[in-house]
C-alpha cells in the first residue's frame, strides 16, 4: 500500500521557504552595511540565526546570494518607480518633482538596501568584473529613463535626459544612502524632518530647471 507523504513534502518545501527567505532577509542587511568583498556568509548565517553551512546549502556562493539581493532590490525600486510615474503622470511638472522626490524619500527611509549596496561597492569600480552582477547596480536607474520619458513627453534630446537622470539620481543615492555624513556636515539629525527638508529643498533647487528645458526640448542654455 502506497503511503501518501504529500503532507510532510509540503510541510518541507515550507520550511525551505522560510529558511530561504531568513538568508535573503539577513543577506540584504549584511550587504548593505559591508561591501561585496568584506560582506561573508558566517556574518549572514550569524545575522539570519542559522548556522552558515546551511547558507551554503541554500545558496552555491556568496556570490550566487549577491546576485539574487542585487535582483531582489533592483526590482523593488523599479517596481515603485512605476507607481510614482503612474501618480505624478497628471500633475504639473513642479508639483509632480517634487512628489517624486518624497516619494524616493519615502520608499528609501522602508527599503534603504538599494543604495547602501551602491555607495558601498563604487569604489569597486575599477574592478567590477570581481562583483558579481555589477551591471545590474550600474543599470538599476537607467531602467527608470523609459518610464520619464513616457511621463513627461520630454522634448530634449536623449543624451540630455540621460545626463540628468544620472546626475539626479547619483546626488539623491548619496544625500540618502550616506546620510549621516551630509546630516553632521549640517548639524541636524539624519533621521529628522530637518535633513529631509533640506535634501527635498536642494534637490529642487538644483534640478527643477533642468526639468522644465528637457520637457520643453531647451538644450543649451539662454544667451
Amino acid at each position: 500500500m502506497k503511503t501518501d507523504n504529500s503532507g510532510a513534502q509540503e510541510t518541507s518545501r515550507t520550511k525551505e521557504n522560510e529558511t530561504k527567505g531568513k538568508i535573503l532577509i539577513a543577506a540584504k542587511k549584511i550587504f548593505s552595511e559591508y561591501p561585496y568583498h568584506t560582506a561573508s556568509i558566517r556574518m549572514i548565517g550569524h545575522a539570519a540565526g542559522i548556522n552558515h553551512p546551511l547558507v551554503a546549502y541554500y545558496f552555491s556562493s556568496k556570490a550566487t546570494l549577491f546576485e539574487e539581493v542585487l535582483a531582489d532590490v533592483c526590482e523593488e525600486y523599479y517596481k515603485a518607480s512605476i507607481n510614482w510615474f503612474d501618480e505624478i503622470s497628471q500633475m504639473k511638472a513642479s508639483s509632480g518633482f517634487r512628489l517624486y522626490i518624497e516619494r524616493i524619500m519615502e520608499f528609501t527611509q522602508k527599503h534603504p538596501e538599494a543604495v547602501r549596496i551602491l555607495l558601498l561597492n563604487m569604489v569597486q569600480s575599477k574592478e567590477s568584473d570581481a562583483i558579481p552582477c555589477y551591471q545590474m547596480l550600474q543599470k538599476l536607474y537607467e531602467r527608470v529613463i523609459p518610464l520619464f520619458l513616457k511621463t513627461t513627453s520630454a522634448k530634449a534630446e536623449y543624451h540630455k535626459i540621460e545626463m540628468f537622470h544620472h546626475n539626479f539620481n547619483t546626488l539623491i543615492a548619496n544625500y540618502l544612502g550616506a546620510g549621516a555624513y551630509y546630516a553632521g556636515i549640517l548639524g541636524v539629525d539624519p533621521h529628522g524632518p530637518e535633513y529631509q527638508r533640506w535634501v527635498r529643498e536642494n534637490l529642487v533647487s538644483l534640478f527643477q530647471p533642468l526639468l522644465k528645458r528637457l520637457i520643453l526640448g531647451v538644450n543649451h542654455d539662454p544667451g
